[in-house]
């Protein structure tokens, strides 16, 4: 006698082994959009270009991740630098007391 066995789950509820999803973090933009197989992020675009995924119809997404959401550890000295003429590696010229 042949042993019993159970029936074949669906497809659709069949639990995949190999990849349960599709999408993991991105190590660029940091958002759960990096998808396995195809090795491209779904926001950011990285894995298919250097450049960062922006339409200028997304105007809501432009203004989360534009210049100005994060540190600015450059930028935010520039206009103390563009006020002394971008001067370095020179002393400041002494005040004289009157």
């Amino acid at each position: 006698m042949p042993a019993c066995r159970r029936p074949a789950s669906p497809p659709g509820l069949r639990p995949s082994r190999l990849l349960p999803q599709s999408h993991t973090l991105c190590r660029r933009c940091g958002k759960r959009s990096f998808h396995i197989q195809k090795h491209v992020c779904a926001s950011c675009a990285y894995g298919a270009t250097s450049k960062m995924r922006r339409f200028a119809q997304h105007y809501k997404a432009m203004r989360r991740r534009t210049q100005g959401t994060g540190r600015m550890s450059f930028m935010k000295s520039m206009p103390r630098r563009a006020k002394n003429g971008f001067r370095e590696g020179t002393m400041a010229p002494k005040k004289s007391s009157a």
